[in-house]
């Protein structure tokens, strides 16, 4: 659709926020932490990610008539993470 962040909004509303979301995580005292530049290691620690566990590793589209595909592999932390 084009709209940023809409994963994240809907998981976030059914109760379900993604890992590491400083935006829509639950706590809004993280997210102000963020954008005034005060977030402590202890934030850091409860946030459990340094980025959203969120991740896109493949994108294919028709362009011009040709199809094109992208990869990227996730971070080390991510995919950790995923690991269990």
């Amino acid at each position: 659709t084009g709209r940023k962040h809409q994963i994240r909004i809907h998981l976030a509303h059914v109760g379900h926020p993604i890992v590491g979301d400083k935006i829509y995580g639950g706590d809004e005292n993280l997210y102000l932490a963020l954008v005034e530049r005060r977030l402590t290691a202890q934030d850091r620690e409860r946030l459990i990610l340094p980025n959203q566990a969120l991740h896109a590793a493949v994108v294919r589209f028709i362009w011009r008539g040709e199809a094109r595909e992208f990869r990227a592999p996730p971070e080390a932390c991510f995919a950790e993470f995923a690991a269990g």
